[in-house]
């Protein structure tokens, strides 16, 4: 499907989670690392903690 661009929408409970299922589009489907997006739906900082 070159040239052409699909949006998938998905909501996880854990970034965990949603990494599996990142790694799972780039091992299995084949998908380049660098189309897959992951965002978080609140606007604070999931990754860590703030000073």
């Amino acid at each position: 499907m070159a040239g052409s661009t699909i949006t998938i929408r998905a909501n996880f409970e854990t970034r965990e989670a949603a990494d599996l299922a990142v790694e799972h589009l780039v091992k299995q489907l084949k998908i380049s690392r660098p189309d897959v997006f992951i965002r978080s739906v609140e606007f604070e900082n999931t990754t860590g903690s703030k000073a």
